[in-house]
């Protein structure tokens, strides 16, 4: 069986805060997240508000079809049809234009193409998605698209995704050395001195020898600390507020969901990962640590999608038999584009969370848990009373039943009583035989 890997990654560009654990306000006239907007119709129904004031200084390209940087791509192996098929909607839904590369089949790799110190007990998989990487890399560096975003063909983001990125792009250009005059429209709407940023992973860790932050606030579109899904250790986010994403440097993360590279930063990677010797995600870290100017932001920004249906469906990297899954569900997303086709396709506003229970606001949560309180007694006393029918039936049928151990006795004690009367007529008509010959001898 060829094993090839999945990869499609998308290249966002971002950039980094100059200030030290930078906190910014609370937007003007923010409402409480949880409150609901409309109790009807076809509105907004939770607060999604954003900081941050991105009209004009260039932060008006995040709203175009590749979301400020020059291309996006995503990486698909040419027979999953069915991701691209869903890809391709989500991002006609987003209004986001995104081109596919064909991801490599590891087993047609030559060997003489390998990196020279390539780990040779890797899966081939792993080497098919390095090298889909490698040709990304290497169309930006030849073609000298200043930035490109690349996505796995599984990724998914929030309806609200240019919004977030608006916001996020306010605190990115912060991180940056070069000059950040207010007057000064940089080439990307994320800031001109960045090499990589990683805005979808399954676990991020901080650059231990930078410690600054900057904290956006983002509303509902946030997932609560107990939803959000990490492989390996992140960033301490408890003494932050729910409802904020914190940008941060990094020193790498584990997986490639979604992630940018500026111009500079392919260059730097096309030349760095010629060495390479283990999984893309691994390696693109380790060079996160060793002079790649590398951006982060807690919680993500771009999930994993795992649809319904079989998990081997989820990888093309190895083969997982045996599970089914009864729903989809989307890794750290609240308004799951996914799951929104329908409405953003009709203009409908709307949009439903994965986990509305999260999103309630004290009165709402309080008035459904009176509601399903009420719902439960009633469900109680439908238990209790069908209970206590069954009870009867059962004493019913227990009286039935004796009655007919009662008649099958009485039957048995007449039938009994006949056989006796039987018996004794047939006695008494041969006692009078018996007496009759004994007085007739000569008959």
């Amino acid at each position: 069986m060829i094993t090839a890997l999945v990869c499609a990654c998308v290249i966002f560009s971002f950039t980094l805060l100059n200030y030290e654990h930078l906190h910014l306000p609370r937007p003007v006239a923010l409402k409480d997240p949880l409150v609901s907007e409309s109790e009807s119709g076809s509105g907004p129904r939770y607060n999604t508000t954003f900081f941050g004031d991105v009209s004009g200084k260039g932060y008006d390209r995040i709203k175009n079809k590749t979301l400020g940087f020059e291309r996006i791509f995503a990486l698909s192996m040419p027979g999953r049809t069915d991701k691209q098929d869903q890809l391709v909607l989500a991002g006609k839904a987003s209004k986001i234009n995104i081109e596919f590369r064909d991801g490599v089949d590891g087993d047609e790799i030559l060997e003489k193409a390998y990196p020279p110190h390539w780990d040779r007990s890797l899966l081939k998989s792993s080497l098919g998605c390095f090298r889909g990487h490698m040709n990304m890399l290497s169309e930006v560096v030849k073609d000298e698209i200043s930035s490109a975003l690349f996505f796995e063909d599984d990724a998914t983001w929030d309806v609200h995704l240019k919004e977030q990125l608006s916001s996020f792009a306010y605190g990115s250009r912060m991180f940056s050395n070069v000059s950040n005059a207010t007057h000064v429209v940089p080439h990307s709407p994320y800031g001109d001195d960045w090499d990589l940023i990683w805005i979808g992973h399954c676990g991020q860790s901080p650059d231990e020898h930078d410690n600054r932050t900057f904290v956006t606030e983002q509303g509902a579109t946030v997932p609560r600390r107990h939803r959000r899904w990490s492989l390996v250790s992140h960033l301490d986010d408890t003494a932050y507020p729910e409802q904020t994403r914190i940008m941060y440097p990094t020193s790498g993360a584990v997986c490639t969901a979604a992630y940018a590279v500026s111009q500079r930063g392919a260059q730097k990677l096309l030349e760095r990962l010629q060495d390479a010797y283990r999984e893309i995600d691994l390696t693109l870290a380790d060079y996160c640590k060793q002079g790649v100017r590398c951006i982060g932001v807690w919680p993500p920004l771009i999930g994993v999608h795992r649809p319904m249906g079989s998990t081997s469906k989820d990888s093309d990297r190895e083969d997982k038999q045996g599970g089914y899954r009864l729903q989809g569900y989307s890794d750290d997303i609240v308004f799951d584009v996914r799951q929104n086709l329908n409405k953003l396709f009709t203009g409908k506003t709307d949009y439903v969370p994965q986990w509305p229970e999260d999103l309630e606001s004290d009165y709402e949560k309080k008035k459904n848990d009176e509601e399903r309180q009420k719902v439960q007694e009633e469900l109680q006393q439908e238990r209790e009373q069908r209970e206590r029918e069954k009870a009867e039936w059962e004493k019913e049928k227990e009286q039935r039943q004796k009655e007919i151990e009662q008649l099958e006795k009485e039957r048995i004690q007449r039938e009994r009583a006949r056989q006796q009367e039987e018996q004794a007529r047939r006695e008494n008509e041969w006692r009078k035989e018996e007496q009759w010959r004994e007085s007739h001898p000569d008959a």
